[in-house]
């Protein structure tokens, strides 16, 4: 039996991170079905919750507290007693989460970013998800995320003391990957890998968040195909929203004159759809359903008629936003999971973000030029958008062409696990 221990993400909450976590999951299982897993969740709560029928997967703590004050100083503890072979007879003295990591063939680190400038303050818990395997031997694997620059203090020395420890590390992308090789000077523990949910397929989601209402709003989106040519589906993100807040531009706004805009065009419909939700919370840290709620009263105020918006209110999970998808013609996104999936249905996407992690992906399909920084006010978005419209197949095609290439490079993090760690 192979047991694999995961950290970085949860199933609820930011659905990228579901999606990475699942991909994970069902890719190791078709190799090893009888496998089993240890998922350190920084929502260990909801987790549970949503994967109670899981019999072969076991939810810990992640969360901050939790590292800080067992999961690290219990593995120092412990790695003590693994150094003088009294590990096997003491180890019902400690927390499950210690002795599974433990005894994992392997960690992996599922996370989307990571050592980061301008990120600083996430750095203690970039350095606490691996730390404890790090104690204990157990080898980690850091698949398929973005990182750097590395030019900040604090950056520059977590990077150099950590990262070098990890037994590989997959760079999401062309810019991470010379980031990367900048600064390790050509260390041979790292490599190029396109993002893991690339291999994420149909049915691979391991919760069950509101399928019916998916359903219906499927239902009624179809039914907005028949006097409409074009389903443009849009996904707002609440990290861009805060994000916005602190410097003073005005997302909600940009968001909604672009859908004002659109629907002056009577053949548009538009989907309004998450990447991360927290239904029962207003909270918006992991939740866009809040700022989907404020973007539908911004356009009351103006008076825009939404009868032409369908919106979702309610939890989903990858395989309902994927389905939703679907239904679109192109997908205007601000998250970047929301950007995978797109891509990955071969839906062209346009993207509203805030980071080199969205250029560096949308450059390996040859479409870096429909990414925009969503601080700048481009006054030729709306051509812009009717011009990827007006050449959807052209972009489709080009998608097409590209994305077998690309899951290939996904697959390879797999390919070096099975290899390299689950064979030992």
């Amino acid at each position: 039996m192979k047991k694999v221990s995961i950290v970085g993400a949860t199933i609820s909450g930011n659905k990228g991170a579901e999606a990475m976590l699942c991909t994970t999951i069902r890719r190791i299982e078709e190799k090893y079905p009888d496998s089993k897993f240890y998922i350190y969740s920084y929502s260990p709560r909801e987790d549970k919750t949503l994967l109670s029928k899981q019999t072969n997967l076991t939810v810990f703590s992640s969360t901050p507290l939790y590292l800080v004050f067992i999961l690290f100083p219990l593995s120092i503890i412990y790695s003590l007693f693994k150094f003088i072979f009294l590990d096997k007879l003491l180890y019902l003295c400690f927390p499950s989460s210690v002795s599974s990591l433990s005894n994992s063939d392997v960690l992996i680190d599922i996370a989307g970013v990571s050592y980061m400038d301008g990120r600083e303050i996430f750095l203690p818990f970039n350095i606490l998800t691996i730390l404890p395997a790090i104690l204990l031997g157990t080898p980690v694997v850091k698949f398929s995320q973005g990182m750097g620059t590395f030019n900040n203090f604090f950056t520059k020395i977590a990077a150099k003391i950590f990262l070098s420890k990890c037994d590989m590390i997959f760079a999401r992308g062309e810019l991470t990957y010379k980031y990367l090789n900048d600064f390790f000077h050509h260390k041979k523990n790292y490599r190029l890998a396109s993002d893991v949910s690339f291999c994420f397929k149909k049915c691979d989601s391991l919760s069950s968040e509101n399928e019916e209402y998916v359903k219906n709003v499927i239902k009624n989106i179809i039914k907005n195909k028949e006097t409409s040519n074009n389903i443009i589906g849009i996904c707002p993100s609440s990290i861009v929203y805060n994000k916005s807040l602190k410097n003073g531009t005005q997302y909600i706004s940009t968001i909604s004159y672009i859908i004002q805009k659109l629907l002056e065009n009577d053949s548009n419909t538009i989907l309004l759809f998450p990447n991360a939700t927290r239904e029962s919370s207003n909270n918006l840290r992991n939740n866009d359903l809040p700022i989907i709620k404020m973007i539908i009263e911004e356009l009351q105020k103006k008076e825009v008629n939404i009868s032409k918006i369908n919106y979702i209110t309610k939890d989903i999970n990858t395989d309902s936003i994927k389905s939703l998808i679907e239904q679109c013609n192109i997908t205007i996104v601000s998250r970047f999971h929301a950007m995978i999936a797109s891509l990955s249905l071969e839906v062209p996407t346009i993207v509203l973000g805030w980071s080199h992690k969205y250029f560096e992906v949308m450059k390996q399909f040859d479409i870096e030029k429909l990414v925009y920084d969503y601080t700048q006010q481009d006054k030729n978005i709306i051509i812009n958008i009717n011009e990827v419209l007006k050449n959807e197949m052209i972009y489709k095609n080009k998608i097409h062409k590209i994305l077998p290439s690309v899951r290939k490079k996904s697959f390879t993090q797999f390919e070096y696990i099975f290899e390299k760690i689950l064979l030992k």
